[in-house]
């Protein structure tokens, strides 16, 4: 029996590098970061939830999304795996597609070759891979007991560190084009960006 895929959205970054809230930043295709992040998990026929701390990005969605599911971050906030582990379970019948929303050239068509890949093995964690290193906040986790315990283990340590818990956990990766999986952090980026040169 296929696991039910669901889209988990992370949006509660500090966006310091940035110097202002990456989630709310103009998006070349029109929107904001966080709206085509949405509308591309939503493109899927994916259930969507968006995990963020800040009550702006409730604001915002709540006029464009009216529907969907905003969660806060736990608090402190301490990263996108302490995020990410307000929803993630061992049910097995479950599984998540963890989606950042600063990737501003990552495509619908990207993300469909990523879920038709982890469908040939659906109990094995998908993570996106550039051909030099792996972008796990961009990946697919099937709930599993090992791997929210491992999880649960982790945190109770006080390491947040996702690449900790990648090596704890049974997964696989998978290469997406490296222009897909550009990160924007910093002004200049989104200046390239706006320019059609990042």
């Amino acid at each position: 029996m296929p696991r039910l895929l669901r889209a988990c959205v992370l949006a509660g970054g500090a966006s310091r590098r940035m110097g202002a809230d990456k989630a709310l930043l103009p998006h070349p295709r029109g929107g904001t970061w966080i709206d085509n992040t949405v509308a591309m998990a939503r493109a899927l026929d994916l259930q969507v939830l968006v995990l963020s701390g800040h009550p702006r990005h409730r604001e915002h969605l709540a006029s464009r999304f009216p529907d969907l599911l905003v969660l806060p971050e736990p608090w402190p906030p301490a990263g996108p795996l302490q995020a990410f582990a307000a929803v993630f379970s061992a049910r097995v019948d479950e599984a998540w597609l963890v989606l950042p929303i600063d990737l501003p050239y990552l495509t619908s068509p990207a993300l469909e070759t990523l879920l038709a890949a982890w469908r040939e093995q659906e109990h094995v964690a998908l993570v996106a891979h550039d051909g030099d290193r792996q972008q796990p906040l961009l990946g697919i986790y099937p709930g599993m007991a090992c791997s929210h315990a491992a999880l649960e283990r982790q945190l109770g340590r006080g390491c947040h560190r996702w690449h900790d818990w990648l090596d704890q956990i049974p997964h696989r990766s998978f290469f997406l084009p490296p222009e897909q999986l550009l990160n924007a952090n910093h002004p200049a980026d989104l200046a390239a960006l706006t320019d059609g040169e990042f």
